[in-house]
């Protein structure tokens, strides 16, 4: 049988039995038929050398981008280098998916057994799937570097939400401190982990990201025109009737009524100033972090192409030898700038277009 057909009926099979109420025998066969497919088709592919190969080429992908094989310096947009990395990213997510998917339905057919089988099994399913998922993240980031903008303080919110939804903690005040330091751990974690060309993309975009906090209070400023003065009329209350005719006479006043609305209303804005407030505060105190971060890796970058560019103007000096090896560093940390302070050193320019002509 065709393996897609194979694949169609599990699937098919498996939304059936997830559809069913935790009914364990279905659910137990689903398992045992789920990972006997897997592993027919692991042991399958292994057969074949498609798995081996696959993975020798995602590791020569890897071995390239990382030794600068295809970093291109005198490419300004170094086209070769980003289409190999996309290549290794690919190769990776195919894994994450494929496993992704393995993984998750597993999840759902462990803990629809969870009486029987050990929790621990889903705790430790579940911590495969976020490992699997901070891969996930990563090749994200270096493929679509904005969206970790998005991405880490989503995160950082579903955190800080979860814990105050499971009561773990309730103050406001310290789920807010919380908040600003998980999203500063992560994006220390992703400007340590981003390659240098991609730091220097986001860096060159600083002023659409500065402008974060002035957009989000434009869009409150608009949402606020939306908030009506409440409508009140306490002659509709069933027990009006009830009250003195000293308290009727004082709730039928209109202008007593506009001033409770007045009063009501005033106390919204209040509130919901505040709120913006500080909601401007938290992402302000982000940015400046994001900044900070950003402006301390690139920094680091210079300093290690600066050092090198030294080390090219002391040999280029002492004996006339150049090394590529040591230029495409320097381009790859530096940038534009240190490549046209190595391109003024003589002799560089030739040495270089002579070797990228045959590339």
């Amino acid at each position: 049988m065709n393996d897609k057909y194979v694949i169609f009926i599990f699937v098919f099979f498996i939304i059936c039995a997830l559809s069913v109420n935790s009914n364990y025998i279905i659910n137990f066969i689903v398992l045992i038929m789920f990972l006997v497919i897997n592993f027919y088709f692991v042991f399958k592919n292994i057969k074949n050398n498609k798995i081996k190969m696959f993975l020798l080429d995602l590791y020569k992908y890897r071995k390239d981008t990382k030794r600068l094989e295809h970093w291109i310096i005198l490419d300004d947009k170094k086209r070769l280098h980003k289409k190999m990395v996309k290549k290794q990213y690919d190769g990776i997510n195919i894994i994450i998916g494929t496993f992704g998917c393995s993984i998750f339905i597993l999840l759902l057919l462990f803990f629809r057994l969870a009486t029987i089988i050990p929790p621990i099994i889903g705790i430790f399913l579940l911590i495969i799937l976020i490992i699997i998922g901070c891969i996930g993240y990563k090749n994200i980031i270096c493929m679509f570097p904005f969206i970790r903008l998005l991405a880490i303080p989503i995160f950082s919110l579903g955190i800080v939400l979860f814990l105050h939804d499971s009561k773990i903690i309730e103050n406001f005040v310290t789920l807010e401190v919380l908040f600003i330091i998980i999203s500063s751990i992560f994006f220390g974690f992703a400007c340590l982990r981003i390659p240098p060309y991609i730091i220097r993309s986001l860096h060159n975009k600083q002023f659409f990201i500065n402008s974060a906090p002035n957009i989000f209070l434009i869009i409150m400023i608009l949402s606020m025109n939306n908030i009506k003065k409440p409508d009140l009329d306490f002659t509709k209350d069933p027990n009006f009737s009830k009250f003195p005719n000293e308290v009727q006479n004082i709730l039928s006043n209109q202008e007593f009524v506009n001033t409770i609305r007045d009063i009501i209303y005033q106390t919204q804005m209040t509130v919901v100033t505040s709120d913006i407030t500080t909601y401007i505060l938290i992402i302000s105190v982000m940015i400046f972090i994001f900044s900070a971060l950003l402006n301390i890796k690139m920094t680091y970058d210079n300093k290690k192409a600066a050092k090198l560019l030294f080390g090219v103007r002391r040999k280029s000096i002492e004996d006339q030898k150049f090394s590529y090896r040591d230029f495409q560093k320097i381009s790859y940390y530096g940038g534009q700038y240190y490549e046209e302070q190595l391109f003024s050193i003589p002799g560089v320019y030739k040495f270089i277009y002579d070797i990228e002509l045959n590339k």
